[in-house]
């Protein structure tokens, strides 16, 4: 079933945290075409409630320990985290290493009880806690004037689940701590 004409939105990315909690990223597309970063946080819960954030989004993802965390990805590292006391923003890295000046984020995923986040230029990130985002990708990024094809990481999609969070915990675990 094609969406009706008035709909304005492309979703983007979709998280479940329960048959019946379900959360999208979503883009404006009006705002999308005109380059504004405008980008909605939908969530049904048997009812829609969305609300505009000024981030081009392309993932999310529920982490659920030790509480239900929503976490909304920008291709900046600009990240919406959304918990039960409401929204908060927060960079994955600001520094001159940082997404917003390498490249964009491609995705974010839970890997076992944490989210992971790759991107452009074999960028890769692990969050351990409320806006504490660990580089783990030392010695896996391009150069900047590498301009070969294979200069993203991106997770295994539509393969499962499983399978995703086998080989994304065995290519984590080769440069955690």
């Amino acid at each position: 079933m094609a969406a009706p004409a008035g709909f304005r939105w492309s979703f983007r990315s979709v998280a479940v945290a329960s048959r019946n909690n379900t959360y999208f990223a979503a883009g404006h597309d009006p705002s999308t075409s005109r380059n504004v970063p405008v980008s909605f946080f939908f969530r049904w819960t048997g009812s829609w409630v969305s609300r505009p954030f000024g981030i081009n989004a392309t993932s999310i993802c529920v982490v659920s320990e030790p509480e239900l965390n929503v976490l909304m990805m920008g291709v900046d590292g600009t990240i919406i985290r959304g918990t039960v006391k409401g929204f908060s923003q927060e960079q994955v890295d600001s520094s001159d290493e940082g997404p917003q000046n390498v490249g964009d984020l491609q995705e974010i995923r839970k890997i076992g009880s944490r989210a992971y986040i790759v991107g452009m230029r074999r960028m890769a990130y692990r969050c351990d806690g409320s806006a504490l985002w660990v580089r783990i990708d030392q010695g896996l990024r391009c150069d900047f004037n590498d301009d070969t094809d294979a200069v993203t990481i991106r997770f295994v999609s539509n393969v499962g689940d499983i399978i995703n969070s086998l080989i994304a915990n065995e290519i984590c675990d080769r440069f955690n701590e």
